[in-house]
């Protein structure tokens, strides 16, 4: 987070506050808002300044997104072990997605 930028593109956002059809039309509200600076050079989005990062963190750490960020972790380091052909992590980490999808859902077409 600290320092961090995402590539964005603002043009789409319709500016109505209710119509989202992506991530980056919520970004772009946050900018908008003053949450969030843009760099037109490189059309990425940032946390501007010490505050407003120390805001995202606090809110950030509720146990609430550990959730979130836990499977977000996951799909990194899947992305990486295929990336870097490690098979025995991919199949680690297959087995572990497979071992937690409840019985309700894991065949839900």
């Amino acid at each position: 987070m600290d320092g961090g930028r995402v590539a964005i593109n603002i043009k789409k956002y319709q500016n109505d506050m209710t119509t989202f059809n992506g991530r980056d039309d919520v970004l772009t509200l946050l900018i908008h808002l003053g949450y969030l600076g843009y760099d037109a050079e490189t059309t990425e989005v940032f946390i501007p300044n010490k505050e407003i990062l120390d805001v995202f963190k606090d809110s950030t750490e509720e146990n609430e997104w550990a959730e979130l960020f836990r499977a977000f972790k996951m799909s990194e380091s899947l992305l990486n072990a295929i990336w870097n052909r490690d098979e025995d992590k991919v199949a680690e980490m297959f087995e572990l997605a497979h071992d937690k999808a409840a019985n309700k859902t894991y065949n839900d077409e």
